[in-house]
């Protein structure tokens, strides 16, 4: 009998640490609440001056030539609400095209999803013009991703050239909201 007891303590002990194996979960949360700000920067890679120069024609006779350079590349950022976009313009901020001749810019056609389309070829001048239209949330790649900027110099008027005309212009970007 006391053999027996022993057998059923045992028993009752081994189950009553059984019961106690049972897992205990204990849990905890929070909410997390995630912002979006609303971003709109434009920057230019590389923002030294260019030249551009109007030369002697090859045949004489011939009107002068005009320039051009390619190697200006513009870079931007922006997030938008899902029924807005943005428009890229452009113009002539301080100095004159001299007399006779036209200075227009092209954007190449943006590449990544929402960075808008070119508008083509602007003439520049004191009045803002659409350059890129359509841009929504997007990130154009600083470094060698942007949009590439393509300045044209042409001669209009040969007789109104004056070679000790050498002024500066300086060419703005704004980034804005479209209505």
């Amino acid at each position: 009998m006391k053999r027996l007891l022993k057998v059923f303590g045992v028993v009752v002990l081994v189950a009553g640490m059984m019961s106690g194996v049972q897992a205990q979960t204990s849990e905890a949360s929070h909410d997390i609440t995630i912002g979006i700000s609303e971003i709109a920067e434009l920057g230019l890679e590389d923002s030294d001056a260019i030249t551009l120069t109007v030369t002697a024609p090859a045949t004489p006779g011939d009107d002068p030539q005009g320039d051009s350079n390619s190697a200006k590349v513009l870079d931007y950022t922006s997030t938008v609400n899902s029924s807005s976009s943005r428009t890229i313009t452009a113009a002539i901020s301080s100095g004159t095209v001299p007399s006779g001749l036209r200075l227009a810019v092209a954007a190449a056609n943006p590449g990544g999803p929402n960075e808008g389309a070119s508008a083509g070829e602007l003439d520049l001048g004191s009045t803002a013009a659409d350059l890129i239209t359509g841009i929504r949330s997007c990130a154009t790649n600083s470094g060698g991703g942007g949009t590439g900027l393509t300045y044209n110099l042409y001669v209009d008027d040969p007789t109104s050239l004056d070679y000790s005309a050498n002024p500066t212009v300086t060419v703005q970007y704004t980034l804005t909201d479209d209505s």
